[in-house]
């Protein structure tokens, strides 16, 4: 059994896929990877079924036609962990080395480990490097639960590029995948009742080949986005209160897209909509997510609350994509 699996979806990736697999080859023994070709219309597929060829116990090669490309690789997974890596993104090769090292020994000493969380950075060239360290908010070298959090400033968010998940909670949480265009949302906010043990390695392990903007969606998209996630499970039901505080950030990340858009397109019978079945289904919660500042912006429709929300909402999102 290998101990990570990789998951690189692939779109007319031919410039860059080479990139992210070669990345991964340093540790063939120990690492699984699942090349998932979404129609490409170049010569993807074919490069990605000859690494399949040189390389027949470590690399699959799935087309995908009519699923999420998640739960494609989850069906072929064989790694107890599972890694997903941006075509073009790649793995520190030291880092790499450490990972593994480190599974190998929670293995070894029958230790459960849910989440593997590491360091990230932005490799742009020509530019220096950005870098997200996480070694002011986790402890250090040791197994920690989410009470052995520090305290984590408000709109914290543990980005997908610094997790590493055991792959029988994504298996677990498949059904709450609702689309691929919010998947790390739901993916983030799925485990969140599932994740029990975790550990830092503070190593700059995932890099970014480029900086990824910040992209809007429709308001519409978000509402149901945030409809589907406040469904999925009782927040109030988690034993922990940091793992409860996490969950409801991750909920008010989405409602200040709602606002911020509602805002900007004067769209506030939508908003008023939402608000009521939200309040209705859970009032407790409801209060929680929605007590921040920019509910109080919203009701001073003039030029200086509208510039500091958009500059609050882009500070927020710059390192957060949904």
């Amino acid at each position: 059994m290998k101990l990570l699996t990789v998951c690189i979806p692939c779109h007319n990736s031919i410039e860059n896929m080479h990139k992210s697999i070669t990345s991964c080859l340093l540790m063939k023994e120990e690492v699984e990877v699942i090349i998932i070709d979404d129609h490409s219309t170049d010569e993807t597929l074919q490069v990605a079924k000859e690494y399949e060829a040189l390389y027949p116990d470590m690399i699959q090669v799935i087309e995908n036609h009519d699923d999420f490309f998640l739960k494609k690789a989850l069906d072929h997974s064989h790694g107890l962990y599972f890694k997903i890596l941006k075509s073009g993104d790649f793995f520190d090769q030291p880092s790499l080395v450490s990972v593994i090292e480190t599974l190998r020994d929670f293995i070894r000493i029958q230790a459960n480990l849910d989440l593997l969380i590491t360091d990230h950075k932005c490799v742009s060239e020509g530019k220096r490097d950005q870098k997200m360290s996480y070694r002011n908010i986790f402890p250090t070298e040791t197994l920690f639960e989410w009470h052995g959090l520090k305290a984590f400033k408000k709109h914290f968010q543990i980005d997908l590029q610094a997790m590493i998940i055991k792959t029988s909670i994504l298996k677990n949480i498949r059904d709450i995948i609702k689309n691929d265009e919010f998947m790390y949302v739901y993916l983030i906010y799925g485990m969140i009742p599932h994740i029990k043990s975790m550990y830092y390695l503070q190593t700059y392990f995932y890099c970014c080949s480029e900086k990824k903007e910040t992209q809007i969606h429709e308001l519409d998209q978000y509402i149901v986005l945030l409809k589907n996630l406040w469904n999925a499970y009782s927040v109030y039901s988690l034993k922990s209160r940091r793992q409860r505080y996490f969950a409801i950030e991750q909920l008010s990340r989405i409602y200040i897209a709602i606002e911020y858009l509602v805002f900007k397109n004067n769209e506030k019978e939508k908003k008023n909509e939402l608000d009521l079945y939200l309040q209705d289904t859970n009032p407790k919660l409801f209060k929680a997510v929605t007590n921040n500042l920019f509910g109080t912006l919203l009701n001073f429709k003039n030029e200086t609350a509208q510039n500091m929300l958009n500059r609050l909402f882009d500070k927020i999102y710059d390192n957060y994509h949904i």
